[in-house]
């Protein structure tokens, strides 16, 4: 531990009591390290967007489909089915911008959180 701190490598510890709450502590801790050290910026920038991804990973699969059938519906004959539609895959992608935008102010944003 000595050795990190006198050449300022970035690490992190973690104790036998630490192990039940280590998910937390791991964010916690990594954050903390990266964002007190000017050249771990980007590292740290990278960490947050890695985060946000792993949390909203089925966010741009739903946009996709989304944007697929409402593109696909001007096609369709039956106008009625088409306004369904449309209010459907509207509605589900106006959630997962929503959903974006809160997991961005969340694992990204630099808030009181973070």
């Amino acid at each position: 531990m000595r050795v990190y701190k006198l050449n300022d490598i970035p690490c992190i510890y973690f104790y036998p009591e630490n192990l039940g709450i280590i998910d937390y502590l791991f964010d916690m801790r990594i954050r903390k390290e990266l964002s007190k050290r000017p050249r771990t910026k980007k590292e740290y920038l990278k960490y947050k967007w890695d985060c946000l991804l792993k949390d909203r990973k089925d966010l741009f699969f739903w946009m996709i489909l989304s944007i697929i059938m409402l593109v696909g519906g001007i096609f369709d004959s039956d106008k009625e089915l088409f306004v369904q539609y449309m209010i459907f895959f509207t509605l589900v992608f106006c959630h997962q911008v929503f959903r974006l935008i809160e997991g961005y102010k969340k694992y990204v944003h630099e808030g009181k959180n973070n």
